[in-house]
């Protein structure tokens, strides 16, 4: 079975809410949810808030967590969250805070049928950061079995983001964001531009079809 793109959604809460919770959709077989969270602190204290993630009342691992440099008194973290078979139909995806950020807390989730029913680890993953740039390029991930996608989050922390390598953002362009290459790749590098320079944070994973005998999860976060 080949990967195949599922559905978005996102969601927000405003300054020092505890919780966010949005409605998302599944459907198809060997499913896996991918959850994006970027907590942002306006006062200089930390902002990384997230005490857990459930989607129908079941708890999504955290795959990785990445802070972009501080701009003043701004201070953003992004984490990535994934769920292997996510049971099917509409449910909640709950995101738990402990309140420490006061400049809200932003969520974007996509779904993916077709996909390995094994978690991402290790070189599956990779992150990355920049500062006063106008641009961010993840490190390049090269997948151990044919047919693999990439997914990636992004933070840009002042501006509108720009995906400059091939792929999809799956919700409207902004700040914060989640994508995929939308197809098979031998090697990828997800990289994002914005009109200004600001600083980043982002994550890729890799996503293998469940047909492989292996595979990997790659996902880029900025």
């Amino acid at each position: 079975m080949a990967v195949i793109f599922d559905t978005s959604t996102r969601g927000s809460a405003p300054s020092i809410s505890t919780s966010v919770t949005i409605s998302h959709t599944c459907t198809g077989a060997s499913l896996f949810l991918l959850t994006a969270i970027v907590t942002e602190s306006t006062d200089g204290g930390s902002s990384d808030s997230i005490t857990g993630v459930t989607y129908n009342g079941v708890a999504l691992t955290q795959l990785k967590k990445v802070a972009p440099p501080a701009v003043g008194n701004v201070n953003d973290t992004v984490y990535l969250y994934g769920l292997l078979a996510p049971a099917t139909g509409t449910h909640d995806i709950v995101v738990s805070s402990n309140g420490d950020q006061n400049g809200g807390i932003f969520v974007n989730s996509a779904s993916y049928s077709g996909v390995l029913q094994s978690l991402p680890s290790g070189s599956d993953i990779v992150s990355g950061t920049n500062s006063s740039s106008t641009t961010l390029t993840l490190s390049a991930l090269t997948p151990s079995v044919p047919n693999s996608w990439v997914a990636f989050t992004v933070d840009n922390m002042f501006g509108d983001t720009t995906l400059t390598s091939s792929g999809t953002f799956r919700n409207s362009a902004g700040v914060h964001n989640i994508g995929d290459t939308n197809t098979a790749v031998l090697s990828y590098a997800a990289a994002f531009s914005a009109g200004a320079s600001t600083n980043w944070g982002g994550i890729s994973v890799m996503l293998a079809p469940s047909d492989q005998p292996g595979g990997a999860f790659i996902f880029n976060l900025l």
